[in-house]
């Protein structure tokens, strides 16, 4: 797991949005972030596999998924 010290701002952005809107589509997420796609969805990609970000199935979210801040991800958001 990443240090939130070393987390750039994007980041950081990501996950506060995330802890402040709860589970959202990833579509909406992406729609909050300056990044392109593919970019935004490597950042929440490596998140995820820091253990900061949950991506799960959900059939009933538009994308098929929704993500959320972890409740590892609250820790990080507290010391930024």
């Amino acid at each position: 797991m990443k240090p939130s010290s070393e987390l750039n701002e994007e980041q950081k952005r990501m996950l506060a949005w995330l802890d402040r809107n709860g589970a959202v589509s990833p579509s909406r997420l992406l729609a909050q972030t300056p990044l392109g796609p593919k970019e935004a969805w490597e950042m929440l990609n490596q998140l995820a596999e820091w253990g900061l970000v949950i991506m799960r199935q959900d059939p009933d979210s538009a994308d098929g998924m929704l993500v959320a801040a972890s409740p590892t991800a609250a820790n990080f958001i507290k010391s930024l």
